[in-house]
């Protein structure tokens, strides 16, 4: 038996569907806070005491206590005394963290990957993806604690959207500024056949990554514009076309497209994700 969390986690959902709504949200939160203050421990124990945890909940609410009664404490501070005793996966935690530097500088490549006279900045990409994992580290931990945040809960839903939008763009900044500006001597400028063969490399390495992934549904949304910009990629290498892109016309040519693809991107991953939110509400009330 391997210890991974998969199945923990599509038994805790199944279970949870037991529970009335003013339990399933309480629960909720409680399961949230846990998973968002736990990156540093092995995640197999800690959905074990989540699953165990929400079984207790369901037979407390057979005998008509409720969670909130059957907690008896705070629930961060019940959180907090769990992730005490659950024991930390240092190497996991460096694999976590060395993929989300990984996938950052893999998509980030594929942009850059469209002008063939750009050169690819390697060492931004580093520096960018490690500020980025410190940043998501960060949100991930306070999306956890605003659970308990009294000022927080009180917000409503447009002021919480607007707290978020407004965070996330001025943590965004300093990543952007970090990609356009930093410039270290880890550059390469991939031009002609050896950036064809780097992209056809590139997409063999993504395509060999979404069908090892655990999460399909939401990578699959990355693939329409990973295609579209490989081929362009591709297309601005070929001996006939290489020469265009130099060009005032090519340049703006390029500029428009990549807008073009950017809206038609936003607006189907939109549609999708409010398919899958439809489809996810469906099945919970089944």
């Amino acid at each position: 038996m391997t210890n991974k969390p998969d199945a923990l986690i599509k038994k805790n959902n199944q279970l949870r569907q037991q529970l009335n709504p003013e339990n399933n949200k309480f629960y909720s939160d409680f399961m949230v806070y846990v998973r968002t203050q736990s990156l540093e421990q092995d995640e197999y124990p800690m959905e074990s005491q989540l699953l165990s945890i929400l079984q207790d909940v369901i037979d407390a609410q057979t005998d008509g206590i409720s969670a909130a009664d059957y907690f008896g404490k705070n629930p961060a501070e019940l959180g907090d005394e769990i992730l005490q005793n659950l024991p930390r996966n240092f190497w996991s935690t460096v694999k976590d963290s060395a993929l989300i530097i990984l996938n950052f500088g893999f998509f980030a490549l594929f942009p850059a990957l469209v002008n063939p006279r750009q050169p690819i900045d390697f060492g931004s990409l580093l520096v960018t993806g490690c500020y980025l994992l410190v940043i998501i580290t960060l949100a991930v931990r306070w999306a956890g604690k605003a659970q308990y945040n009294s000022k927080f809960e009180r917000m409503n839903a447009v002021g919480r959207f607007f707290l978020l939008f407004l965070a996330c763009s001025i943590a965004g900044l300093p990543a952007f500024a970090s990609l356009v500006l930093l410039k270290t001597p880890l550059h390469a400028t991939l031009t002609g056949w050896v950036g064809i063969a780097v992209i056809l490399v590139a997409d063999a390495v993504a395509l060999i990554g979404y069908q090892l992934s655990d999460n399909r549904d939401l990578n699959k949304f990355f693939i329409p514009i990973v295609g579209v910009l490989s081929l362009l990629g591709i297309l601005t290498r070929l001996p006939g076309l290489s020469g265009f892109i130099t060009t005032k016309t090519g340049q703006v040519t390029l500029a428009l497209t990549l807008l073009v693809i950017i809206v038609i991107w936003n607006v189907w991953t939109g549609v999708k994700f409010r398919r899958m939110g439809k489809k996810a509400e469906s099945g919970s009330e089944a």
